[in-house]
C-alpha cells in the first residue's frame, strides 16, 4: 500500500521524511496510518519517526487492538480518558466511540504524547515510560529508530496545540457535524443530519451524541455478530434500536440465538456438532438431539463436560432413548371359565 507525504519544506525535512518511509516500509502495519501518523506528529510538534516507533510499539498498526488493561485502538488509549477535552473541537469531550475510531485515536495519542513530551523537556523516553508518562513503567521503545537519528521537536502545549491555525480550522470545521438520527415513533429509520448542534432525535452513546461516522462503525460492529449469529445483515433501524437500548454484546448475541435463523448460522456450524456428540454419548447414536438443548448450550458457550453432566440430570423420555430399543409387550390370553354349567333335570310325571 503507497502512501504519500506532503513535500518537504526544508532540508532536515527531507531527510526525515527519508528516514520514515524507511520506518513504515520496515513496519508494514501502518502503512494504512502511515499518512496520519505523518500529518498528526506534525501537527503537535512530535518526531514523525518516533511517533511512527510509539504506534508500532503499541499496537502495531492494528486499529482494533485491545489489550489486557483494556487500552483501545492504534494509540492504546485508556477509556479513563473518556470526558476528556478535544483541543481541535472546542465544546467536545472525548466520547468512548471517539477512542474506537482510529483516526481519532491517533490524533488523540499524538496529542497527549506532546504534553508528555512537553512536561518532560523534549525527553522522548521519559515522556513515554516515566512518572507520569504516556505508559508509565512501560517498556524501552524506539531502539528501532536508527541511532544517527535525530529528532526534530516541537512540541506545544495544549493551548498553544489548540490555537494554531491548523488546529483552528480543524476546530472550525467539527463545529458543524452530521449526527445520526433515529426516532422509533415514526417511520422508524434513520436520517443523517447535518447541523451545528445535535438534534432532538439523535442517537445518543453513554449519554453522547453519536456522529453519522460514529454510527457507521457501531454498525459494521453489529453486523459482525449479526451474519455470525443470523447469516444476516442488520438494518440500520435495527441497529439504533440496539445503540439505543444500550444492549451489550452479550445480551445481544443471547438474543440473537433464539432467532430462527441462528440454526445454520457459521457460529452454530462451527459448534453444533460438538455438542451433538455429546447428547448421542449420552442418549445413543440413533436419538435425536434437543435442538433447543443444543441452542442453548452453543448461545451460553457451555463446556462438553457441564454439558453432558446437565443432560445426565434431565428426564428421560422415550423420544430421547435410542429408537432400535422394541418396547417389549406382555403377553395376553384368554381365560375359559371352568365353572359348570347347572344340568337341566326333566322330571317325568309316573302314571298311578
Amino acid at each position: 500500500m503507497a502512501f504519500v507525504l506532503p513535500p518537504p519544506k526544508t532540508k532536515a525535512q527531507t531527510g526525515q521524511q527519508a528516514v520514515f518511509k524507511e520506518y513504515v516500509n520496515k513496519n508494514p502495519g501502518l502503512k494504512p496510518w502511515a499518512q496520519g501518523i505523518y500529518r498528526y506528529a506534525l501537527d503537535y510538534g512530535v518526531d514523525p519517526v518516533f511517533f511512527a516507533s510509539l504506534i508500532n510499539t503499541e499496537s502495531g498498526g492494528d486499529p482494533k487492538a485491545v489489550s489486557s488493561a483494556g487500552a483501545i485502538g492504534l494509540g492504546q488509549i485508556m477509556p479513563l480518558h473518556v470526558g476528556d477535552a478535544i483541543p481541535w473541537a472546542p465544546g467536545r469531550r472525548l466520547t468512548l466511540e471517539d477512542i474506537k475510531n482510529p483516526t481519532t485515536n491517533l490524533r488523540y495519542s499524538a496529542y497527549y504524547f506532546s504534553t508528555k513530551l512537553s512536561a518532560a523537556g523534549n525527553n522522548y523516553d521519559a515522556a513515554y515510560r516515566g512518572d507520569g508518562g504516556y505508559n508509565p513503567g512501560g517498556p524501552q521503545i524506539f531502539a528501532d529508530v536508527p541511532k544517527t537519528y535525530v529528532p526534530t521537536t516541537t512540541a506545544k502545549s495544549p493551548t498553544d496545540a489548540a490555537t494554531t491555525s491548523v488546529e483552528t480550522a480543524a476546530a472550525r470545521a467539527q463545529l458543524t457535524a452530521t449526527w445520526a438520527v433515529y426516532d422509533p415513533s415514526g417511520k422508524g429509520k434513520v436520517k443523517f443530519v447535518t447541523s451545528p448542534s445535535p438534534p432532538k432525535a439523535t442517537l445518543k452513546v453513554f449519554g453522547s451524541p453519536v456522529t453519522k461516522e460514529g454510527f457507521l462503525q457501531q454498525y459494521a460492529s453489529l453486523t459482525d455478530d449479526y451474519l455470525a449469529y443470523t447469516n444476516k445483515r442488520p438494518s440500520f433501524a435495527q441497529a439504533a434500536q440496539v445503540i439505543k437500548s444500550g444492549t451489550s454484546q452479550f445480551q445481544l448475541r443471547a438474543k440473537l440465538a433464539q432467532t430462527p435463523g441462528f440454526v445454520g448460522s457459521p457460529v452454530w456450524k462451527q459448534n453444533a456438532p460438538g455438542y451433538t456428540a455429546v447428547w448421542h454419548s449420552v442418549y445413543g447414536e440413533k436419538s435425536t438431539p434437543d435442538v433447543a438443548a443444543i441452542r442453548n448450550a452453543v448461545a451460553n458457550n457451555i463446556g462438553s463436560a457441564a454439558f453432558q453432566d446437565a443432560l445426565r440430570q434431565r428426564p428421560t423420555t422415550r423420544s430421547h432413548r435410542s429408537t432400535s430399543r422394541r418396547t417389549r409387550r406382555t403377553p395376553t390370553c384368554s381365560v375359559r371359565s371352568t365353572a359348570r354349567r347347572p344340568r337341566l333335570t326333566i322330571r317325568r310325571s309316573m302314571r298311578p
